[in-house]
């Protein structure tokens, strides 16, 4: 599943060095979504769901992602924290509905083709950016 999602991230645009920020309770998607964007090289963002939307606002003006995956409920935060932020990054949302504008994760990784390759990273390369208070 992780290479469904990773073809599908691709198929988003996801490459080398951009970051994917990933704003959920922990559940079995947070595995995968990691896996799948290191499969792309890309870098994530961890975003602790119970933080005020403010915060939330100020990482992701901060880490500049091309995708937010969250969950349904908090997607309203997601939206509402990527409101004005240019380019607005894509809300991928854990679940089969899309809702509020966020493009459901399930329909993605059924209908997704397979990222076999892995991408190349040097040591220098970032995996994660984490945000601590």
């Amino acid at each position: 599943m992780q290479r469904r999602l990773a073809g599908a991230l691709a198929d988003m645009g996801v490459k080398r060095g951009d970051r994917v920020a990933v704003m959920t309770p922990n559940c079995p998607e947070v595995g995968l979504t990691y896996a799948a964007v290191w499969r792309l090289g890309a870098v994530t963002v961890p975003i602790l769901f119970l933080l005020a939307q403010g915060e939330v606002e100020h990482i992701l003006r901060d880490a500049e992602p091309v995708v937010v995956v969250t969950s349904p409920e908090f997607v309203g935060v997601g939206n509402a924290s990527i409101a004005g932020i240019e380019p607005a990054p894509r809300v991928l949302i854990v679940g089969e509905a899309s809702t509020d504008g966020a493009e459901a994760m399930t329909p993605l990784i059924l209908s997704g083709r397979e990222r076999e390759a892995i991408t190349d990273m040097s040591p220098d390369d970032i995996a994660g950016i984490n945000y601590t208070g």
